[in-house]
């Protein structure tokens, strides 16, 4: 996954809608986004593939312990995830 137009794209409940997108500046191994869809915003993690090896990222793992975070009521919940990747939203 390499653009986040590939990410909005494949979110159905997008489709169609005004997707307004705002780059956060910063992080070292995702490209991170800020986007608002009608009055929700999401924060949308993108991949930086060159630096996942680099750190040695287990991005499934990374998924597990995202969802588990907000479970425990001490992280964002994952609305959606996008496949490859895989990208958090």
């Amino acid at each position: 996954m390499e653009a986040i137009d590939e990410v909005i794209a494949a979110v159905p409940a997008w489709r169609g809608r005004e997707v307004v997108v705002e780059p956060i500046a910063g992080g070292s191994t995702n490209r991170v986004y800020r986007l608002t869809v009608r009055e929700e915003r999401f924060c949308v993690r993108l991949p930086a593939t060159a630096d996942a090896g680099l750190f040695h990222l287990d991005r499934g793992r990374e998924r597990v312990n995202t969802e588990r975070a907000a479970a425990a009521g001490v992280g964002a919940p994952v609305r959606h995830v996008v496949e490859p990747g895989p990208v958090l939203v």
